[in-house]
């Protein structure tokens, strides 16, 4: 039986998706961050846009934008440039 390459592709992006997720977690286990915090920030490291996102995650992309705003907040940092540099 042939591979679907999207399928496996689909199943890597979300395994690599949870580590991101992981290592967000972990640089920032005192920021006191939500689940969904967390979620969307990974979402943001692995490049995805608000839209992308919320399709994802099962929201609207205006919620993205709120749980993005709240956990940079919660941070301390002002721009997504500053989530890349708190994870690497």
């Amino acid at each position: 039986m042939p591979e679907r390459p999207f399928a496996l592709a689909k199943d890597q992006a979300a395994t690599d998706l949870a580590a991101v997720q992981r290592v967000i977690a972990d640089a920032a286990a005192d920021a006191a961050l939500l689940e969904r915090d967390v979620a969307v920030c990974a979402h943001i490291v692995a490049g995805f846009s608000a839209e992308g996102s919320a399709l994802d995650l099962g929201i609207s992309p205006h919620s993205v934008v709120t749980y993005r705003r709240r956990a940079f907040a919660k941070l301390g940092i002002p721009m997504q440039k500053d989530l890349f540099s708190l994870i690497l």
